[in-house]
């Protein structure tokens, strides 16, 4: 089943099976069910409240799964850095580029919240849609970018 989300303006396609949610995309013209029901759960998660809709990582690399929960971690409003991410999962920031590569290929988008990763100086990063979509999804969560760059304020502890 194919839904589509209106995210503040951000149309995204969601593809369901069996009540788990397989993938995510930004699209600009979705051809699926928009259903208010599944609208509201999803704002609901998207905030922070987990147990309205499952989802699955699939078969991906055990690397990446680990990534992508860290990310899931980061609280709505608030971001980490590619180099935490790295740091908090494998004990040094030398993978902070293999981080950035999950981002990028991540096939959950919002679900798994790639726009709340970002250099450890503030800078955006990196994104697997257009960057104005990230700034979108970060000045909705409040996320206050200043010349390119996030406030330390913003940085969660994860």
């Amino acid at each position: 089943m194919l839904y589509c989300v209106n995210y503040f303006g951000l149309e995204l396609s969601v593809y369901v099976k069996d009540d788990m949610i397989l993938k995510t995309s930004f699209s600009q013209n979705c051809k699926g069910i928009k259903n208010s029901g599944f609208q509201k759960d999803f704002e609901k998660f998207v905030c922070g409240e987990r147990n309205v809709l499952n989802f699955t990582l699939g078969n991906i690399d055990d690397r990446l799964r680990k990534i992508y929960l860290k990310a899931i971690e980061i609280p709505y409003g608030f971001v980490s850095s590619y180099g935490d991410i790295s740091l908090s999962i494998f004990g040094n920031k030398k993978y902070s580029r293999f981080v950035g590569y999950a981002m990028s290929v991540n096939h959950l988008p919002i679900i798994v919240p790639c726009h709340r990763v970002v250099s450890s100086n503030g800078s955006i990063g990196g994104f697997s849609s257009p960057i104005e979509i990230k700034l979108k999804l970060l000045g909705i969560e409040k996320v206050k970018v200043v010349n390119g760059k996030i406030g330390k304020a913003f940085f969660a502890h994860i």
